[in-house]
């Protein structure tokens, strides 16, 4: 939740100063304000007792499956 605030911080400040970031900083950001990382745990929330805790673990420590899976649907979405 910290990281999805600061991100959209940083958005906003960019808009404000009228700054317009590059390709990798944009993508740094935009990766968290899409807010896949939250439907995917939230989705995991939802399917209750089957779920444990090192799987929570294991998505927040933000694995190459549901990094790539962020970036291609964040990409998508600008399309």
């Amino acid at each position: 939740m910290k990281n999805q605030v600061q991100a959209y911080y940083a958005e906003a400040s960019w808009f404000h100063e009228e700054y317009i970031p590059t390709m990798e900083e944009y993508m740094r950001v935009a990766l968290v304000t899409a807010g896949y990382a939250v439907v995917t745990t939230l989705s995991l929330m939802r399917m209750g007792h089957e779920v444990t805790k090192e799987t929570f673990e294991w998505v927040a420590s933000d694995p190459r499956i549901i990094s790539s899976s962020n970036l291609m649907a964040r990409l998508v979405d600008e399309i």
